[in-house]
């Protein structure tokens, strides 16, 4: 089995939520990063720091568990919120510095 390393643990471009010794913090940098960011990196250091040690049947279940959160928010959003997915090969083709302009406009509140 390959060793899951704190480095692992990245959100969108990349961007680490984990210090080297798994503890939370932006771009490897403990408690740096915006009020979700944090939240984000408490999760992945207590995945980080337990989930080694449980079952396959056990992290399935800590899976369904995450996913009755994200289905619940489906539910409270609506479909006109979810984002597209993205293929891998098109995710390593964005560009995070491209003009703004061309990233879909957000919906006001009355288009919901």
């Amino acid at each position: 089995m390959s060793e899951v390393k704190a480095d692992q643990f990245v959100i969108k471009f990349g961007r680490r939520v984990l210090t080297d010794n798994g503890e939370p913090g932006m771009d490897g940098d403990k408690g740096i990063g915006s009020t979700t960011e944090r939240l984000q990196g408490q999760v992945a250091a207590a995945i980080y720091a337990n989930c080694g040690d449980l079952d396959l049947q056990q992290l399935d279940e800590i899976i369904e568990w995450v996913e009755l959160y994200r289905t619940a928010m489906i539910a409270r959003m609506g479909t006109s919120h979810l984002q597209l997915s993205v293929s891998d090969e098109d995710f390593d083709s964005l560009d995070p510095y491209r003009p703004v302009e061309r990233f879909p406009r957000a919906l006001d509140d009355d288009e919901y």
